[in-house]
C-alpha cells in the first residue's frame, strides 16, 4: 500500500491509466513527467536477447528524460512503485540507462509504467526478494533524486531513526499504518527502514498470516537528512487527525502531547537556569577581577 499523506493525497483505487505519469523529486523540488512527454522521447525497444519476457516492449530511456542526471553525476536516485515498493539506491550513471516502458509488443499501452534496466545495470535484489538482477519495477510512478552526501547522511541515521521510532513511538507507527495507509485492521506496525522516498513499515493485519509491507511518503520532497525528524512528527499528527477523536482519546494522543509539552517547558527552564547561572558566574568573575585590579593599583 502506497500512502501519500496530505497535502498531496492520491486515491489508491484510481484507474490504472492514472499511474502513467512519473513524479520526480529533485533535491526537494517536485515535478511531473507526463505520458505524452515520455512517449515523445526517442523510443527504446527491448530485444529478445535483453529480455525474453519483455521483448518488443517499447519505452523511453531515463537519460534524455532527466538531463539532470548528466549534469550532476553525484546524484543518487530511487524508484518507487505504486504498491509502495522502493528500489535500492541507483547511481546517476546507471539511472541514465534505465527505460520507462509504456507500450507492449503488440503496440498496446501498458496499464502502468515499468522501469526496466538492461543486463548488468542497476543490479540489486528483486522487489519480491526471490533473486538478484537488473531492476525491473512494475507500476513505477516516482523517482527521487538527491545528492550523494544527503543519501549518505540518511543511510547513517537510518538505524537510529528506526530504533527510536520502534522503541519510543510504536503508537505513531501503528497510526501511520491505519491513518495514512488505510489499513484499518492493523494490530501492530514496526518501522523497517528510512529512504529518501519515506518510511517503510511492516504491519500485522488481523486475519492475515503475512506482514504487510507499507510505505509512508514524506509530506514534501526531502532536501536534507535533518528533515526526517520533523516529517515523523508531522505525519504523527496527520495520522491521528485522520483516525478521529475517539481513536486519539483511546490511544493517548493528547496525554503524550501534554507530556511532551511539559518536558519542553522543563527543558527550557533548565536551559534558562544554566544561562542565568553562567551570567552570574561571569558577573562574579568580573567583580573579582575589578577588585583585584584596584588592590594592585
Amino acid at each position: 500500500i502506497f500512502a501519500y499523506p496530505p497535502p498531496t493525497p492520491l486515491a489508491l483505487d484510481c484507474s490504472p491509466a492514472d499511474w502513467l505519469t512519473m513524479e520526480l523529486h529533485l533535491s526537494g523540488e517536485r515535478k511531473y513527467l507526463s505520458l505524452a512527454s515520455i512517449r515523445a522521447a526517442p523510443p527504446r525497444v527491448i530485444s529478445g536477447d535483453e529480455s525474453a519476457k519483455l521483448a518488443g516492449c517499447a519505452g523511453a530511456e531515463l537519460g534524455p528524460l532527466l538531463p539532470q542526471l548528466a549534469e550532476d553525476e553525484t546524484l543518487i536516485g530511487v524508484l518507487v512503485a505504486s504498491d509502495g515498493l522502493v528500489s535500492a539506491p541507483i547511481t546517476a550513471g546507471e539511472l541514465c540507462r534505465g527505460v520507462l516502458l509504456h507500450t507492449d509488443a503488440a503496440g498496446t499501452l501498458l496499464s502502468s509504467l515499468r522501469a526496466w534496466f538492461p543486463p548488468g545495470v542497476a543490479v540489486q535484489p528483486s522487489p519480491c526478494g526471490t533473486h538478484v538482477g537488473p531492476l525491473s519495477l512494475k507500476g513505477a510512478c516516482c523517482c527521487v533524486l538527491l545528492p550523494k552526501p544527503v543519501t549518505d547522511a540518511l543511510a547513517m541515521s537510518e538505524a537510529r531513526v528506526v530504533g527510536h521510532m520502534n522503541g519510543d513511538h510504536a503508537d505513531s507507527c501503528l497510526a501511520y499504518a491505519r491513518g495514512l495507509c488505510g489499513v484499518a485492521g492493523a494490530t501492530g506496525a514496526q518501522m523497517t527502514g528510512v529512504s529518501c522516498a519515506g518510511f517503510a513499515l511492516e504491519a500485522a493485519v488481523e486475519g492475515e498470516a503475512k506482514l504487510r509491507k507499507l510505505l509512508v511518503r514524506f509530506p514534501v520532497p526531502l532536501r536534507h537528512a535533518s528533515q526526517v525528524r520533523g516529517f515523523a512528527v508531522e505525519l504523527h499528527h496527520a495520522a491521528f487527525a485522520a483516525l478521529g477523536l475517539h481513536y486519539r482519546l483511546r490511544h493517548g494522543y493528547y496525554r503524550r502531547g501534554a507530556l511532551m509539552a511539559i518536558a519542553g517547558v522543563a527543558k527550557a527552564i533548565a536551559k534558562r537556569r544554566v544561562q542565568l547561572g553562567a551570567v552570574g558566574l561571569a558577573a562574579a568573575a568580573l567583580v573579582v577581577a575589578v577588585a583585584a585590579r584596584r588592590r594592585v593599583g
